[in-house]
């Protein structure tokens, strides 16, 4: 059980880097080769697109190939997307490898899926949290490799074949994994279209579910934050060539930096008290958008990598909110807990192609302005928001008192 363990780790681990090593340069490569910020924008929308379909794949072949070969087919095709990545001139090709990487990379999901039958149940945790911290470490290591092999001569081209020999071992790895079982559940019997059919009726039921007359408040407040954080973190490297004349080298650093700082945020909030959910994240709401604006304005690099520190933790804090408030506002008849994610889904998908044509068109003051000003909108949003809530508070209070009765 051990030693299966290490292995699901190292892939794990392997994975992480290798998407690690894309992420600060992939920018820089689209712009080397003629693309431009829509290009990348498209790029980020039909990531996200893709994505979504991605689940019903994975699960198609988990039911009906098993675990085992559900990796190897998610890892295999993984490869050969990378091997051409870096020998391709053309900046369409890069969008359509790495969207067919998009459908397929589910390597995480499935070595967390294998651990259920690996491992006894009372160890599922324990060894989750070593995945995440491993996949944290990538992510971490990953783009301060990648960084500094792009500023090489032909880095991209060996960026792209170290990602691939990194994915080659990791199939060798997986080729030693005991084959799992088959499920023999009727949800077995569901093909692919089948399966994105009932994810797509879901989620327009979860839609369907919100009463937008009273809850606009709460939807327009969560999609205009998604937008801003959607955009800085897609875009942050824009800032710093902007600002500071950055190098890959440094924003990969940098995007190393921003990972571990998430990372540990987490921890950090954990010990924080919350007496009032809605009055904090409120205080939170505002103090996000100062540093966010900070960011976005630093004079100096060390003055944006000071102020990361107090604006991810607020960035956490507010993430650690949004499950109470629509648990608050949230009915038996319209549950928006659920159609949140739906909305997520959607605004992720829309962000990034409007976000690159308009870059196209006034280049950074774009991107501050969509950083900043979903977030000014939602400070005013907050003010009926916060209202709202109250009322609801009292009137939840006066129903539980009169049970208690």
């Amino acid at each position: 059980m051990a030693s299966i363990n290490i292995k699901l780790y190292t892939i794990c681990f392997l994975d992480a880097v290798t998407v690690g090593f894309i992420l600060p340069i992939l920018s820089y490569h689209i712009f080397a080769l003629g693309g431009s910020h829509t290009t990348l924008g498209v790029l980020g929308s039909f990531y996200a697109a893709f994505q979504i379909i991605s689940g019903p794949l994975i699960r198609t072949w988990r039911d009906t190939l098993g675990k085992k070969f559900a990796l190897l087919c998610s890892l295999f095709i993984n490869f050969i997307t990378y091997l051409p990545l870096g020998i391709t001139t053309s900046s369409a090709i890069i969008v359509l490898l790495r969207v067919v990487c998009a459908l397929t990379n589910q390597t995480q999901t499935l070595c967390k899926a294998f651990v259920v039958e690996s491992s006894p149940q009372e160890k599922h945790a324990s060894v989750y949290n070593v995945m995440n911290a491993l996949s944290v470490a990538g992510f971490v290591i990953g783009p301060i490799i990648g960084g500094q092999i792009y500023e090489l001569e032909n880095g991209f081209y060996y960026i792209s074949m170290l990602a691939s020999l990194m994915l080659a071992i990791c199939l060798l790895i997986c080729l030693t994994l005991p084959t799992t079982s088959i499920s023999t559940s009727s949800d077995n019997q569901t093909t692919f279209l089948q399966k994105i059919k009932e994810d797509i009726e879901y989620s327009l039921s979860n839609l369907q579910s919100i009463n937008m007359h009273q809850q606009w408040d709460v939807i327009m407040l969560r999609s205009l934050y998604h937008i801003s954080i959607t955009v800085f973190f897609i875009k942050f490297s824009m800032l710093l060539k902007l600002h500071y004349s950055a190098s890959a080298t440094i924003v990969g650093y940098t995007y190393g930096y921003q990972s571990i700082l998430t990372f540990l945020s987490l921890f950090v909030v954990a010990f924080i008290k919350q007496k009032s959910s809605t009055d904090f994240f409120i205080s939170s709401l505002f103090a996000v958008t100062l540093g966010f604006f900070g960011l976005c304005y630093a004079s100096t690099y060390d003055n944006y990598l000071i102020i990361f520190i107090p604006t991810v933790i607020t960035h956490t804090l507010i993430n650690g909110n949004w499950k109470q408030l629509f648990k608050l506002r949230s009915t038996k008849e319209h549950n928006i807990e659920a159609a949140e994610e739906t909305v997520a889904k959607i605004v992720g998908i829309i962000t990034p192609i409007i976000f690159g044509i308009f870059c196209d068109l006034y280049g950074h003051y774009a991107l501050k302005a969509f950083v900043i000003l979903p977030l000014i909108f939602d400070i005013f949003v907050t003010l009926v928001f916060n209202s709202n809530v109250a009322k609801m508070v009292i009137e939840k209070e006066k129903v539980t008192e009169k049970k208690e009765d």
